[in-house]
């Protein structure tokens, strides 16, 4: 087989990018995205898009003018950073990839067929997109601001240096009534997942900048907030509500019945949804979600640390109870809960 037959048509790919990028301005000036860096010129688009075709020979088909291909994009929409996965499982005719004849007929069709089918999954990143952007529940439904609390920024700098912050931390089990603060709480979330770049990098290194994980805070004691499940949004640096009271003790129960977790202020869920690596890096994308979710609790417990907190890293415990007791999406599995408490003075 020449390589001469497998020469892409780049101008159709551009061509495609075209209409979406129309849709995407069309998205950000009705606000309805708001990504923090928006992409401006289709020149941009293109320089945060990696288009990878994987070609092969499809052996039940004796023709060499067909192909199976499979089309997956990397859409790195600046601070909106996701993932998004566009399979394209289809057969296409030489009308795009050089060789071979087909008529005029077939090839509008087919083209035709294409562009529907390229265009129904630019829809279903959409759906990743509108999900990501702004306060949404699982669903991807918009929910009313009231659900959702901004916090305070995060400090840059504290009088605890790195190497006090390892040398004294330690896994703590003990906790006093202490309710945290808010900016205590917004100080361990964003050490967790917190962004440290306008581009949307975050404080924990990701594989590929696909950053799978997924933080809740399970909340007993906070001065100014309510009693509830929140999930951390990164993007905004805020939490939102996404359940009302206490389930410390549920939770607790579902972990094996380890009584600091009920005890403790507050107890941080850290879950990942292992597709948004695997669909990139395969079956060892799985190991590198489980050292991403290393990096992220360390980062927190030496923000703990620094703040005189007192925080335990716990993984035993029962996936589903936790995911039922905090209310994870199907595609999110529960990695780490680590309780958090006020210690003795």
């Amino acid at each position: 087989m020449r390589d001469q037959t497998h020469n892409l048509s780049w101008t159709r790919i551009d061509h495609i990018l075209e209409f979406f990028f129309a849709d995407y301005l069309l998205l950000t000036h009705s606000r309805i995205l708001s990504p923090v860096k928006p992409i401006e010129t289709f020149d941009e688009l293109k320089s945060a898009v990696q288009i990878k075709v994987w070609l092969s020979a499809d052996s039940t088909i004796p023709s060499r003018t067909y192909f199976n291909h499979m089309m997956t994009v990397d859409l790195c929409m600046m601070g909106d950073r996701f993932f998004g996965q566009l399979c394209i499982n289809s057969t296409w005719r030489s009308c795009l990839l050089g060789g071979g004849s087909v008529s005029g007929l077939s090839k509008r069709v087919i083209g035709l067929v294409l562009t529907v089918s390229i265009i129904a999954s630019f829809i279903t990143a959409y759906g990743l997109l509108l999900r990501l952007s702004g306060p949404k529940d699982h669903a991807g439904m918009i929910l009313d601001d009231m659900a959702v609390t901004a916090l305070m920024q995060p400090r840059r700098s504290s009088d605890t240096s790195l190497e006090e912050a390892l040398m004294n931390r330690r896994s703590a089990r003990s906790y006093v009534d202490g309710a945290l603060t808010l900016e205590e709480l917004s100080q361990l979330l964003w050490a967790a997942q917190g962004l440290t770049s306008p581009q949307g990098l975050r404080t924990a290194p990701s594989a590929g900048g696909l950053y799978p994980l997924e933080v809740y805070v399970v909340v007993g004691r906070v001065e100014g907030l309510s009693r509830g499940v929140y999930r951390y949004l990164p993007s905004t640096h805020s939490i939102l509500r996404i359940q009302d009271g206490d389930r410390r003790v549920e939770l607790a129960r579902a972990s094996l019945d380890q009584s600091w977790v009920k005890e403790a202020a507050v107890d941080i869920i850290i879950a990942a949804a292992y597709e948004r690596t695997t669909v990139k890096y395969g079956e060892r994308g799985v190991r590198y979600v489980h050292l991403e979710v290393g990096h992220a609790a360390q980062n927190l417990c030496l923000q703990a640390t620094a703040l005189r907190l007192g925080a335990v890293t716990v993984g035993a415990f029962d996936d589903d109870e936790v995911s039922m007791v905090v209310g994870l999406p199907q595609d999110e599995k529960p990695l780490y809960v680590i309780p958090v408490g006020r210690l003795e003075a």
